[in-house]
C-alpha cells in the first residue's frame, strides 16, 4: 500500500512561488515602434477623434419669412433629384432592301379607294404620329428610318397607353432610301404610322362640350379649303361633319399633313347620298342653306298657297313612312322647283333654337352631288330652315368654302356661349 506525501511549505516558499506563477502570464514589453511601421488601422487609433457637430437649429418660419416648399410643388419638384426614366427595349425587325413588305402597305395608302378597303390611313411624321395616339387612334405598323433614337417618343407614348396584345403595332426599320422613295414630302420623316382608319363613332365617345352644329359639305376638291373647312370646325367644336359624294377624302395625305392631325378629333361621314343624308340628321334639326354663289340678301318671291299646302300633306305623309322605303326620285324633287325662299345674312339668324345643320355648297361650281337647287328646296321646307349668305367678292371659286364656314360656324358658336352666359 503505497503513502501520500504531503509537502508542507513556508509561508515564505508559497509567497516566492505565487510571484514565480505570477510573471509567467505577464507578456514581456516590446519596444515602441517608429510612425512608418504602424499599419494604417494602427495609425488611426493614434489619431485624435473629431469633435462632434453642434445640432442645427432650425428657424421658425414667421409671417414675414418665406414658406416652406410644399411636397409635390414645382420648387420641390426642382430641388429632388431627377431619375431617368427607364425605357422597355425597342423591338423591332429590320427589313431588308428587297423586302417588299414596307412597299406592299404604303401603295395601298395611295388612293381613297385602297384605304377605304384596308381601313388603313398613313401618317408621317413623330409629331403628328404622337396626336393620333393621344386622339386614340390605333396603330397597325411603325416603320422608321436611320438610328432607333428617333423612336424613343414614340416608343414611351406606346408604353402609356393600355394596349391589348392585337392591337400592339408591329415596328419595323427600313432603309432612308426607301423612306425617300415612299413619303411624298418635302422633307423626308424618319418615322411613319399605319392607323386603323377612325369610326366616327368612337370618334364622338371621346368630345367633351360639342355645339349642336352639323357641317354638310358638297362640291369641296380643293384640299387646302377642305384643311381650312376641317381647322374651322374643330376650333368650334362641331358635332359632325358630313361631306357628299365627290369631295375629297379626309385622309389623303395632304389634308393630314397640312391640317395636323384636325381630322382625329371630329366624327367625319364620307360619301353621302341624296337619301342617306336624311338618316344623318336627328329629330328636330333645322337645316339652313349657305350657297356661296348667292352672296347678297334678297326676299322671297308669292308662291301658289294651294301647292304649298301639298306639299306639306305630302311631307306629312313621308314623315309616318319608315327610312328604309324613303328614296328620292327625280319626280319627287320636280315640286319643290318652283319654292323660293329669303336670303338673309348669317348674323341675322338665330341658332340657338336647338339643334341646327348648315349646307355648304357653291352651285356656281359643278361637280355637286346633293345640292341640286330642288333638292336644297326640300330640306328648306321640310325642315323649316332658312336661307343664309356670307359677303364674298363674285367668282370666288371653290376656295371661298373653306372661310365661308369658318365664319358661319364661330357666328353659331358665338351665339350659343353668348346664350349661355344669360342663363347663368
Amino acid at each position: 500500500m503505497r503513502r501520500k506525501v504531503i509537502t508542507v511549505m513556508t509561508p515564505q516558499e508559497e509567497e516566492e512561488l505565487r510571484k514565480q506563477q505570477h510573471k509567467r502570464h505577464i507578456k514581456p514589453i516590446e519596444k515602441p515602434r517608429e510612425w512608418k511601421d504602424l499599419h494604417p488601422r494602427e495609425r488611426k487609433a493614434f489619431t485624435t477623434p473629431s469633435t462632434p457637430k453642434k445640432p442645427q437649429k432650425f428657424k421658425k418660419f414667421s409671417k414675414s419669412s418665406v414658406a416652406p416648399p410644399v411636397i409635390g410643388s414645382s420648387e420641390d419638384q426642382s430641388n429632388a433629384p431627377k431619375h431617368s426614366v427607364k425605357v422597355k427595349p425597342l423591338r423591332y425587325e429590320m427589313l431588308k432592301e428587297l423586302d417588299p413588305r414596307f412597299g406592299y402597305i404604303m401603295q395601298h395608302t395611295r388612293t381613297a379607294y385602297s384605304r377605304k378597303k384596308h381601313d388603313i390611313i398613313l401618317v408621317q411624321g413623330e409629331a403628328l404620329i404622337l396626336r393620333a395616339l393621344e386622339a386614340g387612334l390605333i396603330p397597325k405598323s411603325i416603320f422608321f428610318s436611320g438610328d432607333s433614337k428617333v423612336m424613343l417618343n414614340v416608343q414611351e407614348k406606346l408604353d402609356t397607353l393600355t394596349l391589348s396584345k392585337k392591337k400592339i403595332p408591329n415596328v419595323y426599320g427600313v432603309k432612308k432610301q426607301s423612306m425617300q422613295l415612299w413619303c411624298n414630302a418635302d422633307e423626308t420623316p424618319n418615322v411613319v404610322g399605319i392607323f386603323r382608319m377612325p369610326l366616327p363613332e368612337r370618334i364622338g365617345m371621346q368630345r367633351q362640350d360639342v355645339c349642336p352644329i352639323t357641317l354638310i359639305c358638297d362640291g369641296v376638291t380643293d384640299p387646302a379649303s377642305m384643311v381650312t373647312l376641317l381647322q374651322a370646325a374643330a376650333a368650334a367644336r362641331v358635332d359632325k361633319i358630313l361631306l357628299a359624294e365627290g369631295c375629297i377624302d379626309v385622309w389623303d395625305l395632304q389634308v393630314v399633313q397640312a391640317g395636323k392631325g384636325c381630322q382625329f378629333h371630329i366624327p367625319i361621314v364620307q360619301d353621302v347620298t341624296v337619301n342617306s343624308l336624311i338618316s344623318h340628321l336627328d329629330e328636330g334639326t333645322k337645316v339652313h342653306v349657305l350657297d356661296c354663289a348667292d352672296w347678297s340678301p334678297r326676299e322671297a318671291s308669292p308662291m301658289d298657297p294651294a301647292m304649298v299646302e301639298s306639299l306639306i300633306q305630302e311631307s306629312e305623309d313621308d314623315a309616318d313612312m319608315p327610312e328604309e322605303n324613303k328614296i328620292i326620285d327625280d319626280q319627287d324633287l320636280m315640286k319643290y322647283e318652283q319654292l323660293s325662299f329669303e336670303i338673309k345674312e348669317y348674323y341675322k339668324v338665330d341658332f340657338t333654337r336647338g339643334k341646327t345643320a348648315i349646307v355648304i355648297v357653291n352651285t356656281a361650281v359643278n361637280n355637286q352631288h346633293i345640292s341640286a337647287h330642288a333638292f336644297l328646296n326640300k330640306l328648306l321646307f321640310d325642315y323649316g330652315g332658312q336661307k343664309i349668305c356670307v359677303p364674298t367678292l363674285p367668282d370666288s371659286g371653290e376656295t371661298i368654302v373653306g372661310n365661308a364656314v369658318t365664319v358661319v360656324a364661330f357666328e353659331m358658336k358665338k351665339q350659343l356661349d353668348t346664350k349661355e352666359v344669360k342663363n347663368e
